[in-house]
């Protein structure tokens, strides 16, 4: 995918996420056809090495890790997950740049 088409896709992205929910359903749609395979946080997980998963909380927040394919498929601890939060992201994309 070429420059102009990932910023085609950022913008058609942007676009159908006004809020939250539907950012997270375009993300969880993207990573369904990208092989991610949901989990469910209640469950004790099967990892494989190589596996690419995903959990959602709230159908509003979406976290994404795939595994190495070099040692034991496990997280330890199984909190160390890095994530980010934000209530309410507006972002932007200007025309031009201001100084």
């Amino acid at each position: 995918m070429t420059a102009p088409h990932y910023i085609e896709d950022l913008m058609r992205f942007l676009d159908n996420s006004p809020v939250n929910f539907l950012a997270a359903r375009q993300l969880t749609n993207r990573l369904d056809e990208a092989g991610y395979t949901p989990l469910d946080p209640a469950d004790l997980w099967q990892l494989t090495p190589g596996g690419k998963y995903y959990i959602t909380k709230n159908q509003s927040a979406v976290i994404a890790f795939a595994l190495s394919t070099e040692g034991p498929a496990r997280l330890y601890p199984p909190t160390a997950i890095p994530q980010a939060s934000a209530s309410s992201p507006m972002p932007r994309c200007y025309a031009r740049v201001e100084s």
